[in-house]
């Protein structure tokens, strides 16, 4: 029991000292070594992780109705909300999932006063909507 023990340890020490990083020397015409030049590469950018946030906007929307009032109008009003997403980077390949939920106070009310019925309103509103979205993208990096 006690010698595999000692064996694992071994084989465990053997393969930390095998995987250890090898720095190689550059030695000048009169057998010093030379100094190191240094490459300036550009940042790599790395887009994985979670994110959220909060917005505020104003909306607008065309709404008809064909019958029985045979109106178009606008509908406004604010919108806000938050979204959360994450996104997975693998070399240059960029994956996503994002969703998002909004309040929303859009309305539009028309009235008509119709024959036989007399005054006839509609209104519409939206008070909230939600989004699901994914994405795949390429992140790439611009030389200065």
């Amino acid at each position: 029991m006690l010698w595999n023990s000692i064996r694992i340890a071994i084989a465990v020490l053997a393969l930390a000292v095998l995987a250890a990083p090898a720095e190689s020397q550059t030695y000048d015409s009169r057998g010093r070594v030379a100094k190191r030049q240094t490459v300036n590469r550009p940042p790599i950018h790395q887009w994985t992780g979670l994110y959220g946030g909060l917005n505020v906007g104003y909306g607008v929307a065309g709404v008809t109705d064909d019958a029985p009032l045979a109106v178009s109008s606008l509908m406004t009003g604010v919108i806000g909300g938050g979204q959360i997403g994450y996104n997975y980077q693998t070399g240059s390949l960029v994956l996503g999932v994002e969703a998002d939920i909004q309040a929303s106070d859009m309305n539009a009310t028309y009235s008509r006063n119709l024959p036989f019925i007399g005054d006839f309103t509609v209104g519409h509103k939206i008070p909230y909507f939600g989004t699901l979205r994914g994405r795949i993208g390429y992140a790439f990096t611009v030389a200065a």
